[in-house]
């Protein structure tokens, strides 16, 4: 899941004019463990994709095609199998798939926690292999009575840093506020499955299932709404 390569995917988002879905799913069981799945579905870029590879100029050397953005999906799907060798290293982590499906365009990987401290850990070891400055930080906490989403996988701050690295290029403010209009509406979706009812949310956007037990939230990657934070708290 190396977000460079996830950076490097909307800047190509950016040329295409066209759009993919982050969506993350977390199954929690009272003991504190459960599977944790991250997907990006890409579908939508597909027709462009091979439109774009059919309009590529025949003078184009073999390297130049290479960095035709089908290319990219490929260094994607590496990128997942690399991080699940990873992460079959990780203590407390166990059953690692990689999700990698070049017909539909659907990259991501699932695996189960023994722990929220083994989840936490795996996230960081994803973020801390390339890039040897990462600080670690916290991603959930959990105890009898609660379950905390501190912070998101995607940081903004984190991500006018990367695609200034990708571009060669130290990203201005306006670039970044340009990036921010054209990606305003892309979302990053979350649902969370617990076994026993959620009493209480944090954060007022949380759409719950009829049992409590369900609970989606959908964040802007790019927008800072009202009301909307990366942190909710979930009490049982």
């Amino acid at each position: 899941m190396n977000k460079r390569h996830i950076f490097s995917l909307l800047a190509i988002v950016l040329l295409m004019s066209s759009c993919f879905n982050f969506k993350e799913r977390i199954f929690l069981k009272k003991d504190g463990s459960g599977t944790y799945t991250f997907t990006i579905d890409m579908s939508a870029l597909k027709p462009m994709m091979e439109a774009f590879e059919n309009m590529a100029d025949s003078t184009n050397t073999d390297e130049e095609k290479k960095e035709g953005p089908k290319d990219m999906t490929k260094k994607f799907d590496d990128d997942m199998q690399k991080d699940k060798e990873l992460l079959e290293s990780v203590d407390g982590i166990t059953n690692v798939e990689a999700i990698s499906d070049e017909e539909t365009f659907n990259f991501g990987l699932k695996f189960d926690f023994e722990d929220v401290k083994a989840l936490n850990n795996a996230l960081n070891a994803m973020n801390k292999k390339e890039n040897e400055n990462y600080q670690e930080k916290e991603f959930f906490k959990h105890s009898k009575k609660s379950f905390e989403r501190v912070s998101l996988f995607l940081d903004k701050s984190e991500l006018k840093e990367e695609m200034s690295e990708e571009s060669d290029e130290e990203m201005t403010d306006q670039d970044f506020e340009q990036m921010s209009q054209m990606f305003g509406d892309m979302t990053y979706t979350t649902e969370y499955v617990f076994e026993q009812p959620v009493k209480n949310i944090s954060n007022q956007k949380a759409m719950m299932s009829p049992d409590g037990k369900k609970v989606t939230i959908e964040t802007k990657i790019l927008k800072e709404e009202e009301g909307e934070s990366g942190s909710t708290k979930f009490s049982f």
